[in-house]
């Protein structure tokens, strides 16, 4: 049943008509008149009644079956005022002019009027509620992905006012959606680039041309309580009825930077490495080889000077000095000395931040100065 129902309604439009179609030659079959008058009194329903076959076909087709039950009522609703307005010439106006016990022949040229007008009026109401409908439907779900988004989302307008912004803005930024709706969107830009802002945006409304890439754009924003930060923004726009707006999906991207930066200050010391390691292979003596193992502690660590002692016996005697520095003047200590000793004895990188307490420690052994210092292992000494 559900199913007859379904075609029935989807079909609408064409059955009516069909059957305006079918009431207009059976008007012409039995007409009486004269043959310019019964083609001057079918015409026009007839090419009404042969569009909405044509028209209901198409309806069918293409679009959903709420909008053309819609239809068929618009041009059902206009049949009947044609009818009406037909009814009231016809026993109103000209009556008295019907001699008596003569039928009164229905003129459907009025019908097709109000039904042409029905279905004109109609698509376009209907349209519009559908318009509405598909509006209203985007923009709740639109609400329903940014309002449950981990990221911040922004709606801006031409003038870059901000129209909405999402709840993770607050976490962000530190500013309430409500706060931002209807400031501007330098707002959350550091001063510095908020004349750069507003310059894209007019060059861009000037010429339609982008001057940068709206996909993954990285910028340093500002919290509300004034520490920037950086974030990749990704941006598109649509219009709304009159309104041209522009939506930017934004994340925090500091802790993706600092691992960016690591990663480059991890690959970097890689190559270093490999420079240093092939120099060395490639050194055609021991001096040279200390030497350029000093050179490379420097150039590997950022260190001021490095230099390289050799193990004999139970002793560290100096070998080489990074730079132009000699060791001539450098006597061999024990191996229970500082924190070269220490280092030596317990196979561990020590990190020194002040050079200070190295040549503090020089005076001193393991036992005596060394230790107590507390020295951290670390990668990467300033001094070596």
């Amino acid at each position: 049943m559900n199913r007859v129902y379904r075609v029935a309604s989807q079909w609408s439009v064409a059955t009516l008509g069909f059957v305006l179609l079918s009431l207009t030659l059976g008007r012409a079959i039995t007409d009486t008149d004269t043959p310019l008058v019964d083609f001057i009194e079918v015409s026009l329903p007839f090419a009404v009644g042969l569009g909405l076959i044509g028209g209901g076909i198409w309806l069918a087709r293409t679009h959903p079956v709420g909008r053309i039950i819609q239809l068929a009522m618009w041009i059902l609703g206009g049949a009947l005022v044609g009818v009406a307005v037909t009814l009231w010439v016809l026993f109103i106006i000209s009556l008295e002019q019907v001699p008596a016990g003569e039928p009164i022949v229905l003129v459907l040229n009025d019908v097709g009027i109000f039904m042409t007008a029905g279905i004109l009026l109609g698509y376009y109401a209907t349209g519009l509620e559908a318009r509405e409908q598909q509006l209203e439907l985007s923009e709740q779900r639109f609400r329903a992905l940014t309002e449950n988004s981990s990221f911040a989302v922004i709606t801006i307008d031409e003038s870059s006012t901000i129209r909405y912004a999402n709840d993770a803005v607050e976490e962000l930024f530190g500013y309430s959606p409500a706060s931002l709706i209807g400031e501007p969107l330098t707002t959350l830009l550091p001063d510095r680039l908020q004349e750069p802002q507003r310059d894209a945006m007019t060059q861009y409304l000037s010429t339609d041309e982008r001057s940068l890439d709206w996909a993954g754009l990285e910028l340093v924003a500002q919290r509300a309580n004034g520490e920037e930060f950086p974030v990749e923004v990704s941006f598109g726009e649509y219009a709304v009825a009159d309104d041209h707006l522009f939506t930017g999906v934004i994340q925090d991207v500091a802790d993706r930077k600092a691992a960016e930066t690591r990663l480059q200050q991890h690959t970097t010391k890689v190559t270093q490495l490999h420079k240093i390691a092939t120099d060395i292979t490639a050194a055609d003596s021991r001096a040279a080889i200390h030497r350029r193992a000093a050179d490379g502690a420097v150039e590997l660590f950022g260190a001021d000077v490095a230099r390289v002692a050799v193990v004999e016996g139970d002793q560290l005697v100096p070998a080489a000095s990074s730079g132009s520095n000699g060791v001539d003047a450098s006597d061999p200590v024990p191996l229970s000395f500082g924190y070269a000793g220490q280092s030596y004895q317990t196979d561990t990188v020590l990190r020194v931040d002040d050079l200070a307490d190295t040549r503090s420690a020089a005076t001193s052994t393991i036992r005596d100065g060394g230790a107590e210092s507390d020295p951290q292992p670390g990668e990467d000494p300033e001094h070596c």
